[in-house]
Parts: structure tokens; sequence; C-alpha cells
């Protein structure tokens, strides 16, 4: 499986960036816990005297001193209420998913593939019965939240241009994939969701996104994929019709992550079988060797030529912690061979954004979007 991206090149030390949500400090009020003493009696004063002209605003002032002034009214500031005090994607460092203008676009596959975008594709494409060097799987229980995902162009006459990725449910309403399957143009994002096969139209079930927030520090091949990580929303009303896909533990494991605790964790995904091939109907699923760990990437090696492609990006890394449970530790962003080989052949290397490095910006960014709708939708 490949790539949606065909990102080539070794990705270099993850960075993890991170902003605190501003808060404000609480007014300290004076201490009020002793009584003032009692002010001394006004001396006493004839009638003429104590009437002041109604058109001179200032006290009146008479042979035996000033009259007597109103203590004024002091109103403490109130507390501030407890609330989100976001206000801006920018404050949990997070932004609307896109590039900037000058950035270099990331390449589609069907650039890659050298098919038209803008006309369909043949329907013997779509068939895939041999699979390659990865192993189809028939189940979607040992991955739990999987699902394909497709950043859709619609262009006229009925023609979509699609994206292919995979994202993870982590939550009610979240998806977890990279940044890369969506930051250039699109329409909407569709799920497919509930079969390994993807042409399996009696049990697939499709649904879109509400919203899809970026890394803030995400600049693409520019920064060599660096923060290549999304969060992506889907609205109140969809959440019923999704109840049979789980949520995924994520983050760091359990024990330190290396190759000594984990030596091979699992990617699975519908990416491409080859380089500039289609992507697959069928759920592909492979064991990998795992290289190295920072706080930003994971590195991972493929086992017997098995391995991620195109297609796979933002697809999950499982390792399986003591109690059997899956946990989803890495988001794929791109792989990368020596020169001289073709790309997903062969002993290859893919880079995952390490999950647990960003856990914390996952959980700021959900937090304060559910608190405040208007902040991410768009």
């Amino acid at each position: 499986m490949k790539l949606h991206m065909a990102l080539i090149g070794l990705i270099g030390l993850g960075c993890v960036a991170s902003c605190d949500a501003v808060r404000v400090p609480t007014l300290e009020r004076p201490d009020t816990s002793e009584a003032p003493e009692e002010a001394p009696e006004p001396p006493p004063r004839d009638e003429a005297s104590a009437a002041p002209d109604a058109s001179d605003p200032t006290p009146t002032q008479t042979a035996e001193g000033p009259g007597p002034i109103d203590e004024p009214i002091v109103t403490p500031e109130p507390e501030p209420e407890p609330a989100e005090l976001v206000y801006r994607l920018a404050d949990i460092n997070a932004a609307t998913c896109g590039l900037p203008e000058e950035a270099e676009p990331t390449p589609t596959i069907a650039q890659i593939s050298e098919w038209p975008e803008d006309q369909p594709r043949p329907e013997s494409f779509l068939q895939t019965q041999v699979v390659g060097v990865t192993a189809a799987v028939a189940s979607l229980d040992p991955f739990p939240g999987l699902v394909k995902m497709e950043p859709v162009e619609i262009r006229s006459a009925g023609i979509e241009a699609k994206g292919h990725c995979g994202a993870t449910r982590i939550s009610e309403r979240w998806f977890l994939t990279a940044a890369h399957c969506i930051d250039q143009g699109y329409d909407e994002i569709r799920f497919i969701a509930g079969t390994t096969n993807l042409r399996d139209s009696d049990n697939a079930q499709t649904f879109r996104a509400e919203s899809a927030i970026c890394h803030a520090g995400y600049r693409g091949q520019d920064t060599q994929m660096i923060n290549d990580i999304a969060l992506i929303q889907v609205s109140e009303e969809t959440v019923p019709l999704i109840r049979n896909i789980p949520t995924a533990s994520y983050g760091a494991p359990e024990e330190v992550l290396s190759a000594e605790n984990y030596a091979t964790p699992v990617m699975a995904g519908w990416g491409t079988t080859s380089y500039g091939s289609l992507p697959s109907d069928l759920l592909l699923s492979a064991e990998l060797n795992l290289i190295s760990a920072s706080p930003g990437v994971i590195v991972v090696e493929s086992a017997n030529g098995q391995g991620p492609c195109e297609g796979d990006s933002g697809g999950p890394l499982y390792v399986t912690e003591e109690d059997g449970q899956r946990r989803v530790i890495g988001v794929l962003s791109n792989v990368s061979n020596a020169r001289t080989s073709t790309p997903c052949s062969g002993t290859y290397r893919g880079n995952y954004t390490n999950v647990g490095g960003y856990a914390d910006w996952i959980d700021t960014v959900m937090s304060a979007c559910e608190a405040n709708p208007a902040l991410c939708r768009n």
C-alpha cells in the first residue's frame, strides 16, 4: 500500500509544538474580615447651613467645617465565569487545514499513476483480486476505529477527484488522520466504514465530516512533513449512525516505545499494493519492524517486503498491550526508499507521526472545539 501523497524522502526529527490555552487571572479582593471603625458623629448644624444650593454640585462649606460627604459605594469586580477562554485556533496551535500558497503541493495518487484526475477510471481498475505484498484481512475487529477517508473535489459533469487515506475514530465525534491528506482544496470529506471490502455495498456505510483541524505547524514538504497530524469532526446527527465504529485507545503505550517492548507494530489500510497502482478495495495489513521513536516521529521498516504504501496515509499504527487491547501510537505520514529501488518494495521505511507526542494537542483541540463550536466550524 502506498502513501496518498507519495512523499519520498526520510523525514527529519519530528518537532512537537504546544501552546497552552490563554487563562485570565482571578482578581484579588481586599480582606474585609475585620469590621471598619465607626465614623465620628458630624457636628450639629442649623437648617440653613444644611441645605446646599441644588445648582452647586460641590459639597457645602460652613463656618463649622465641611458638610457631610457620602461614602462612595465600592462594587467588587466579579469573578470571571468558568468558560472556555480560547478565542482563536492559533491559541491552541491549530488551524483550518490547507497549505500556504507558496508551499509545494502534495501530489495525488492519480498524478502518480498517470491517470487523468478528471476522467472516470475503468471498472477493472477497481477490482483488486491479487493483494500483492500485504495480507488481506477478513475482519475489522483487530483494528478498532479504522475507516477509509476520501477528500472529494466535485468537478463538472458529475466527475469526482478523490484522495485516498485512512483515519481512526478516537472519540464520539472525532477522527485522527494526517494533515497532508487534507492540505489542498476539496468540497467534502467522505468516510467509508463498516466493512473490510469497500465494494461490499450491503455493509459499507458512508458519512461526511463537518470540519477539519490541522496542526498549525504543518507546512508540508517545505518542512519535511513535521507536525503531519489532523483531526476531523463529524456532526452530532452523524453519531447515532456510526455507533458500530468503536473508538480506539490512542497515545503513548504503557511501556517505553522501543523495539525491546514493541518489536512489531501493525499497520492496516486500503492503500496501493505497488508504487503507482490504484488503491485496494480490500483491507490490507502487515506487521512492521520498529526502528526508532522520537517525540515527533516513529520510524518503522517493512518486514519481508510488506509495509505501507500510497493511500495508507493517515492510517493508524497499532501496538498490543499486555491486556490484549490495541492502541494507536502513530499516524502514517510518508514512506522512503533507497534511491536505487522502487518505492514500496523490498526493505523500506515508513515514518509515522508519534501520537503520544501530540496527545495533549489532540485533547486540547477536541475540548476547545466542543466548548466553542464556532471556533472550529469550517
